[in-house]
């Protein structure tokens, strides 16, 4: 049975304890107008998608983040990634887009830097802020070799 392929590959796999997602950007073709979307499942079956993510992918993986009170810091008031943010801005839920600032704002936990919970930010800021609450970046190619290999 084919599935629905997207022209473009994902640029990024998130996964998480409710299961991963791909995050596609928005493409057109002819009167063909997609938007951004996400294909997202539970249990550990994104190896099966490989054909649907980009070979230079952002892998990023919270399942790993040890410390519950960081996840839920992260999760909760931590901003959200977006393939469609340049690379080293922010789209202010308030503002429009600016350049990401790695020092704490208003209050706010550090280790977010200029980032807000309801912000987007671009691929490269959301690594750094998923490594800095202990969660793991990850090449979805290479990942998925090592786990297939393990299970040969």
């Amino acid at each position: 049975m084919a599935r629905y392929a997207p022209k473009q590959p994902a640029p990024w796999l998130s996964i998480g304890r409710g299961g991963w997602s791909l995050h596609f950007k928005p493409y057109s073709a002819g009167a063909l107008d997609i938007g951004s979307s996400t294909l997202s499942h539970y249990a550990n079956t994104w190896v099966e998608h490989l054909d649907e993510i980009a070979p230079d992918a952002l892998g990023t993986d919270t399942t790993v983040i040890a410390n519950s009170e960081d996840l839920v810091r992260f999760a909760v008031s931590g901003p959200m990634g977006d393939p469609e943010v340049p690379a080293g801005m922010v789209r202010s839920f308030m503002g429009g887009l600016v350049a990401w600032r790695d020092e704490p704002v208003d209050g706010r936990d550090a280790r977010f830097g200029s980032a807000g919970s309801l912000d987007l930010v671009a691929l490269d800021v959301y690594a750094t802020l998923v490594q800095r609450f202990g969660g793991d970046v990850f090449d979805p190619h290479e990942r998925a070799r090592e786990l297939m290999a393990a299970h040969a």
